[in-house]
């Protein structure tokens, strides 16, 4: 076998290797790329169910503080209302017992 002949054999393999080298190389960096968006898109899907999860949150404290207010003005207005209908029967009480004709020493004139 010359020289050629052997150069031409190694030239060859080397250019088989170069080859395959370069589509090891461009799978393993398209396999990161996609790795890459693939956690891109998880990130974002996380991030967009947290936004959610917050909105869902504030909402419902918005719910519960609306709510408590609802039964704080209630309670305020029921408390109103008893006030309201005990000075109604006070006033009431207080009207029978002063239209009442007093028995005084005149025959009840006075």
């Amino acid at each position: 076998m010359t020289k050629l002949h052997r150069c031409n054999k190694y030239s060859g393999i080397a250019s088989v290797v170069v080859v395959v080298v370069v589509v090891v190389v461009v799978v393993v960096v398209v396999v990161v790329v996609a790795a890459a968006a693939i956690v891109i898109v998880v990130g974002v899907i996380v991030v967009v169910a947290a936004a959610i999860v917050i909105v869902v949150g504030v909402i419902v404290v918005g719910v519960i503080v609306v709510g408590v207010v609802v039964v704080e003005v209630v309670v305020v207005l029921a408390a109103v209302a008893a006030t309201a209908a005990i000075v109604v029967v006070l006033c009431s009480i207080s009207n029978r017992v002063v239209s009442r004709p007093s028995q005084g020493a005149y025959g009840g004139l006075g």
